[in-house]
């Protein structure tokens, strides 16, 4: 359920983006004085395009907020424990392999088990599908610490991404994968205000999710109390 709400939270919120530039420029062309548009604001079906404009961001507005009260300590290593054994029939029927490099300290994490086990799935299902028509068929998974953050990194052999821009765009498609997919994926990781990222490698593609160690959020939520007691 919380997963479903951070999906549909983060969908209206697009649909809001969208509603209000489709609006605005509507209200142009119902101002324009230029020939070809002139009467134009007095055409029952434009009108009735605004009205639908303004009743599609009114129902976007009431946006799904993801709260953090179903966030809290999430065991990395056995979150991916699980992902191993929910992808494996995938990829041996799929005839292809995943490579696994876990670090044996991965600390506790901020965020919410199911939803991070979605995202997780998500990106191994986009890699699956990108291979299928790949020579060499490998997905690799790793996770560490790296600075500040713990780091979760999927790269597959698949035939890259032509359009990098495009990735996180919710409603256009590049390389065959779709964008609304990696655009929710993404909202989940900022609801654990962790991030989702695609990065440039020679071959394939590579996406890397990084998570807040609990430790660190323990610090900045105590640093926070303190701050509030005080004042």
């Amino acid at each position: 359920m919380a997963t479903s709400q951070i999906a549909m939270g983060a969908v209206l919120h697009e649909i809001r983006n969208l509603s209000a530039a489709a609006a605005m420029m509507y209200s142009n062309l119902a101002h324009a004085e230029v020939a070809h548009v002139a009467g134009i604001a007095e055409n029952a079906d434009f009108e009735a395009l605004g009205s639908l404009l303004k009743a599609l961001a009114s129902l976007a507005a009431a946006e799904l907020r993801p709260g953090e009260g179903s966030c809290g300590s999430v065991d990395l290593a056995e979150a991916l424990a699980q992902l191993r054994i929910i992808i494996g029939p995938w990829f041996l029927e799929s005839e292809m392999s995943v490579k696994w490099a876990i670090a044996s300290d991965l600390p506790q994490v901020w965020g919410e088990e199911s939803g991070l086990l979605q995202l997780f799935l998500n990106l191994a299902q986009n890699s699956n599908k990108a291979m299928l028509a790949s020579q060499e068929k490998q997905l690799t998974i790793e996770a560490g610490v790296e600075g500040e953050w713990v780091i979760v990194r999927f790269t597959d052999t698949g035939p890259g991404i032509a359009n990098p821009d495009e990735l996180f765009q919710p409603f256009r498609r590049s390389t065959g994968i779709k964008g609304l997919g990696l655009f929710v994926s993404r909202a989940i990781a900022h609801s654990f205000h962790g991030e989702l990222k695609y990065t440039p490698v020679e071959s394939g593609s590579c996406f890397t999710v990084e998570l807040v160690p609990l430790r660190e959020w323990q610090k900045v939520a105590g640093a926070y109390e303190s701050a509030n007691i005080q004042d």
